[in-house]
C-alpha cells in the first residue's frame, strides 16, 4: 500500500514563500489519481517526490531549490522534528508504516 504526503499549505517563509494553489492541489491530485506519476525519485526531504507534474512548477516538488544547501539542511532538520513531535502525539491512532516515516535522526 502506498500513501501520499501532500502539503496544500505553502513551501518556504517570508520573501522565497510560494503559496500552493488549489490549482496546483487539484493537478497534483489528477495526476496521481489517473496513474500520471511514474518517474518518482528521492527528495533531499527524505521523501520520494515525482520528477514533474503537468502545470505544477519544478519548486513545488523540489523546496530545496529555493535556499543555500545549509539553510535548507537546517530547515530540514527543524521540519522533521515537528513532524516526529507530532506524530509522537498522535501515537497508536497512525497506522505502523505511517508512523515508522517520521523517526527520530
Amino acid at each position: 500500500m502506498n500513501y501520499f504526503l501532500l502539503n496544500t499549505g505553502g513551501i518556504g517563509e517570508e520573501a522565497l514563500y510560494h503559496d500552493i494553489k488549489l490549482e496546483f492541489t487539484m493537478a497534483i491530485l489528477d495526476s496521481l489519481l489517473r496513474g500520471g506519476l511514474e518517474d518518482w525519485i528521492d527528495s533531499p526531504a527524505g521523501f520520494k517526490v515525482p520528477r514533474a507534474i503537468r502545470q505544477v512548477d519544478d519548486v513545488y516538488l523540489h523546496p530545496e531549490k529555493i535556499y543555500s544547501k545549509i539553510e535548507f539542511e537546517e530547515k530540514q532538520k527543524e521540519l522533521n522534528r515537528i513532524r516526529c513531535d507530532t506524530v509522537e502525539q498522535i501515537g497508536g491512532a497512525l497506522h505502523p508504516n505511517i508512523r515508522n516515516v517520521f523517526t527520530r535522526i
